[in-house]
């Protein structure tokens, strides 16, 4: 029996120069129902910047959650990964956010979901 999974990426890129980076998983880079797998951010260069996961729910702001917060000290790699499935369906998404205090480098991001059917 062979099992089929299909992998949707959300990818998105800012250079902290310019502004902070917000990105938000859009219904058209994700399928209906899917699984988080997977968050990841790449800096150009060492960054020292807060990086932050947050569940934006369709059901309305008071139940949004943050999944993770990290500040990272001259860094240039972060990785998420949610220690139980974490269900998205078609109104919720997942917000990623990197600051821009220190103004350097530019990061790229790559959030990964897995359909469910």
């Amino acid at each position: 029996m062979s099992v089929m999974v299909s992998i949707f990426k959300h990818t998105a890129s800012q250079n902290l120069a310019s502004a902070a980076l917000s990105t938000t998983s859009t219904s058209s880079t994700k399928p209906e129902t899917s699984k988080l797998v997977a968050v990841m951010l790449h800096a150009s260069a060492a960054i020292t910047e807060t990086v932050e996961v947050v569940y934006d729910s369709g059901t309305g702001a008071n139940y949004d959650t943050v999944l993770d917060s990290q500040g990272l000290v001259a860094a240039t790699d972060y990785f998420f990964q949610p220690a139980h499935p974490l269900l998205v369906d078609s109104t919720d998404q997942i917000k990623i956010t990197c600051t821009n205090n220190n103004t350097t480098g530019t990061v790229y991001v790559t959030a990964i979901f897995e359909e469910i059917r």
